[in-house]
C-alpha cells in the first residue's frame, strides 16, 4: 500500500517541485487531506463558534442563574467563558463538530474530482449559460 503514507505524499510533492510536475493524489490521499483540512479549520474557529452558542443561550443562563446579567458584547461573552469555565471551554464540543465535518468535507472533496470527470457533466460550447452554471 504505497502512498499511503505522509512521508510517502511529501517525498512524491517534494519530487514533482523539484521536476515541475503535477502531482496526482489517490482517493484515500485526497480523502485524507480534505479531512484534516477541514477539521484544522473547525478546530481553529472553535472558539468563535463557542461564544456564538452562549451569546444565543444567554436568556435560558440568566433564567437558570448560571449568569447575572446579560452580555454586553461578544467581548464580554469572552471574557466571562474565559473567568468562569477557563480557556479550554472555548473548544467544548469541538470534538463533536469534528467527528460531524470529517466525513462531510472529506467526502465532498474527494469525490468533486470523479464527478467532474464524467461526461454528462462536463460543460460543451453549445451549452446555454444557465446550464454551464449548474454543471
Amino acid at each position: 500500500m504505497s502512498g499511503l503514507y505522509p512521508t510517502d505524499l511529501m517525498k512524491r510533492v517534494n519530487i514533482a517541485a523539484s521536476e515541475k510536475k503535477i502531482v496526482k493524489l489517490s482517493f484515500v490521499e485526497d480523502f485524507m487531506l480534505s479531512g484534516v483540512a477541514a477539521v484544522t479549520s473547525k478546530t481553529i474557529s472553535a472558539p468563535i463558534e463557542r461564544i456564538k452558542m452562549v451569546v444565543q443561550n444567554q436568556d435560558e443562563m440568566l433564567k437558570r442563574g448560571t449568569l447575572d446579567k446579560p452580555f454586553k458584547g461578544i467581548v464580554d461573552c469572552a471574557n466571562w467563558i474565559t473567568k468562569n469555565e477557563g480557556v479550554a471551554a472555548f473548544w467544548r464540543s469541538n470534538f463533536t463538530n469534528c467527528l460531524r465535518y470529517f466525513p462531510t468535507q472529506a467526502l465532498n472533496f474527494a469525490f468533486k474530482g470523479k464527478i467532474k470527470t464524467l461526461p454528462a457533466l462536463k460543460a460543451t460550447k453549445e451549452d446555454s449559460y444557465a446550464i454551464k452554471l449548474a454543471k
